[in-house]
């Protein structure tokens, strides 16, 4: 009977601490960062983003909250931060990462200030055409998120 108390004490507290962490990371819609009128240096003469993709504070939040959600991967243990670490301007120090079928087949490229690149092909092997492909490509790929 004692322990049977004490799982469901435990069950209880770890019900309330999981709601107060769902809380503090709770998205406050009414009080995003400004990304849509970001100020861009008058030296940057690139800009890789669409026109018919415009910026908006709604989109860059969602964006920004994908980006760590590991449900995007078929296991749910991958998700893009798990190889773009910010620590590393969005890359990492190892070769190559672990996808959700095993090592990757190249390293992380950075992908900090990716928007304003030189390039307009993406990738270590220049396959995606856009900025916009380049991110869908990990995701669909059964190696890296399945």
């Amino acid at each position: 009977m004692a322990g049977l108390i004490a799982n469901k004490s435990i069950r209880i507290i770890l019900f309330i601490g999981s709601f107060f962490i769902l809380l503090s990371t709770t998205v406050d819609m009414n009080n995003l960062f400004n990304y849509a009128d970001q100020t861009i240096p008058t030296y940057i003469k690139k800009d890789n983003m669409s026109s018919s993709n415009k910026i908006t504070d709604e989109g860059a939040t969602l964006g920004r909250v994908l980006f760590y959600d590991k449900k995007l991967s078929t296991n749910n243990s991958v998700a893009c931060s798990s190889c773009h670490k910010q620590q590393y301007a969005f890359s990492d120090r190892v070769e190559l990462c672990e996808g959700v079928n095993g090592q990757t087949l190249r390293h992380p490229m950075r992908i900090v200030n990716i928007r304003f690149a030189e390039d307009s092909t993406f990738r270590w092997d220049k396959s995606a055409s856009s900025l916009t492909n380049q991110m869908l490509m990990p995701i669909k790929d059964f190696i890296e998120m399945g």
